[in-house]
């Protein structure tokens, strides 16, 4: 047997290996073969382009017929609101019915071409799906918009031919526009599927992206139609409620109250001011305020009310006066108390239709909306108002040698005359801006509106308007605050707010802490801050504990009440001058609470007392339940929630 040779057996086995392909070859065949993959895929994708542009050529004509119509009704739509604005309302409706025109026909040739085999292909049938949602939005949008013309055409001649402004037409001009609202409003109601068709197009074109041959039309539509749809809101909103609001032939006199969230009280703050607003068509035939002090000093010492008991302890009050009429979070509620207090102190009108309330943030706004007022050499903008007047009616009227303590407040009236006056000369494309101030300062019940006309006052509860406490089997909270005998400090409070919500055995335990944070000084506006405070929790709800700071508050140091369908727990405290203090109360939710929640769902409706601006919120949930919906931190039977409570939030927390 020949003997091993090491060496022959190293060079064959070298041989062997060159021979036999490596591993990593077989990963690097593709790359030879790469510009030759890479010529094919792109042959492939031409092809498919030719083919596509060969089939679609004999559609070539409709396609480009129905681009163009597109295109131009986009510009003869721009050009009808153009028209609008400039009050040529002949032109402008020329140029809605040609955009009418324009719609039909790409609308017709657009039938065509959906049923040829290649428009339903991919590539081209979202271009088609983009065209048809174009199409649906402006032809609804000129339909309801032909028709408005229809029912305003006459008025809006008269008015293109008379060059009036709207503070300038008269009463029976205005009575006939309001009945022309009453019914376009009607119209917007009846055409509720279109305008849903619009939202629902305009949803699905947004929602598409990149707009291939309709990205010229792309910025109108963005810019437009979320304009209209908040503009059809506003009629319907309108003509639902200025009609009977504003006195369609009938006068209507309203109690005005102007309260003061600087100086807080339940319903909004302090009524420092009072007046009466008499309209009647949409004419304001009159506006006139008074210091509240004119009309209290009436009844002085007569002791025809005795006020609430925080009131005579707090405020060391024996009698009860309108300025402090407002005591319940409720407005209807305060809003009757005040009213009574109106007629019980010699107020000249017998027969008042509403009780309206503002807070200084709505003026603030409306300044803003409107310019800078100057009343007597003082200058009030946005930023300066309510410090500006709380200056010149406490300290610069008696400065200036005034010594009457009811003149000090006429300030008010001459700069309210001329607010009326800017507001009713404002530029017609400015109301949507208008509309969007007093919705906002509605909803963040900066004004509250009770009238005894039910079906307007069901309305206005509807739309949470009317600062009404609300009823609801679910887990509830409202706080709110008195500032009694602490001046003006509440320009200077932070307010934070932690809730936590724990389930065990078979209910809950909620533990609420209330933080107020007191950034003032001790001069003539600011103080220790000093309130009476109801929190405001389901009916039935069993007290635990209440501590304010380290002091633990005994039961019967607690003021107990049942009202609004609710269980509220009163107490009172201090906060000195860049000081805090916290309160903890820890009560057990009524058995019905955890009845409606347990398996389905849990809700939580927090109030915001009207003129508070903004509570600092937590939230902690801990329950048994999985819970599936809403954002959540921490584990999957928890959730937690931080923000900023600026008008009333619902928390709805689905469990799985």
């Amino acid at each position: 047997m020949e003997g091993f040779n090491k060496q022959n057996f190293i060079e064959k086995k070298q041989l062997e290996d060159q021979e036999k392909p490596h591993w990593s070859r077989f990963f690097l065949l593709p790359l030879h073969f790469l510009p030759q993959i890479i010529g094919l895929i792109l042959a492939g994708v031409l092809l498919v382009v030719i083919l596509l542009g060969l089939s679609t050529l004999p559609y070539l004509n409709s396609i480009q017929l129905v681009t163009a119509e597109v295109l131009d009704a986009r510009d003869n739509l721009q050009a009808f609101a153009q028209y609008l604005e400039q009050k040529d309302y002949k032109t402008a409706k020329e140029r809605l019915e040609v955009a009418n025109n324009n719609l039909f026909s790409a609308e017709q040739e657009l039938q065509i071409l959906k049923q040829k085999a290649v428009f339903n292909l991919p590539i081209v049938k979202k271009e088609v799906d983009l065209a048809e949602d174009l199409i649906v939005i402006g032809s609804n949008a000129t339909k309801i918009a032909n028709e408005i013309f229809s029912i305003s055409e006459n008025v809006l001649a008269d008015w293109q031919t008379s060059n009036k402004s709207f503070s300038e037409i008269s009463e029976a001009e205005r009575s006939q526009i309001l009945k022309k609202l009453v019914e376009i409003g009607d119209l917007i109601k009846h055409s509720q599927v279109e305008i849903d068709q619009i939202d629902s197009a305009y949803t699905n074109f947004i929602g598409k992206g990149k707009y291939g041959f309709w990205d010229p039309v792309e910025d109108a539509v963005v810019s437009i139609v979320p304009s209209m749809l908040k503009g059809f809101e506003a009629f319907t909103t309108v003509s639902d409620v200025m009609p009977s609001l504003v006195g369609l032939d009938q006068e209507k006199k309203y109690l005005f109250i102007l309260q003061n969230n600087d100086e807080l009280r339940p319903s909004g703050g302090f009524i420092g001011t009072y007046g009466i607003m008499k309209v009647k068509n949409g004419d304001l035939k009159s506006f006139t305020t008074d210091n509240i002090y004119n009309l209290d000093v009436k009844i002085k010492d007569k002791n025809l009310a005795v006020p609430p008991e925080p009131i005579k302890k707090y405020l060391g009050m024996s009698e009860w006066f309108m300025r402090d009429a407002n005591w319940w979070s409720d407005f209807p509620t305060s809003a009757e108390k005040i009213e009574q207090f109106y007629h019980l102190e010699g107020g000249p009108e017998a027969n008042i239709d509403g009780v309206i309330a503002i807070n200084p943030n709505l003026v603030e706004d409306l300044i803003a909306l409107v310019g800078n007022i100057t009343i007597d050499g003082v200058t009030f903008s946005k930023e300066n108002f309510t410090d500006e007047l709380q200056y010149q009616v406490e300290v610069a009227y008696f400065e200036k040698g005034g010594d009457a303590e009811g003149d000090r407040k006429d300030i008010i009236g001459k700069l309210s005359k001329e607010l009326e006056n800017r507001l009713f000369n404002l530029p017609l494309n400015r109301f949507e801006e208008l509309f969007d101030v007093v919705t906002r300062n509605m909803k963040e019940k900066f004004i509250q509106i009770y009238v005894k006309d039910t079906t307007l006052q069901k309305y206005f509860e509807e739309k949470k308007w009317a600062g009404k406490i609300e009823y609801t089997p679910d887990d509830y909270l409202m706080v709110v605050d008195a500032n009694l005998a602490a001046l003006k400090t509440d320009r200077v409070m932070n307010r934070e707010m932690s809730y936590k919500l724990s389930e065990s055995g078979n209910g809950y335990t909620s533990e609420l802490k209330l933080t107020y944070i007191n950034n003032g000084f001790f001069d003539y506006r600011t103080t220790r801050y000093r309130s009476y405070t109801r929190v405001y929790v389901p009916e039935g709800s069993e007290l635990v504990e209440l501590k304010i700071g380290n002091d633990v508050v005994k039961n019967e140091e607690v003021d107990f009440y049942k009202e609004f369908n609710k269980s509220a727990y009163g107490f009172f405290f201090e906060v000195e001058p860049k000081q805090s203090k916290t309160i903890v109360i820890k009560y057990k939710l009524p058995k019905a609470v955890y009845e409606a929640s347990r398996d389905k769902d849990y809700k939580l409706l927090i109030q915001k007392q009207a003129g508070v601006k903004e509570w600092k919120i937590s939230l902690n949930f801990q329950f048994k339940q999985n819970i599936k919906s809403f954002t959540q931190t921490g584990s999957r039977q928890g959730l937690v929630y931080d923000g900023k409570l600026k008008m009333d939030e619902l928390f709805n927390l689905l469990f799985d």
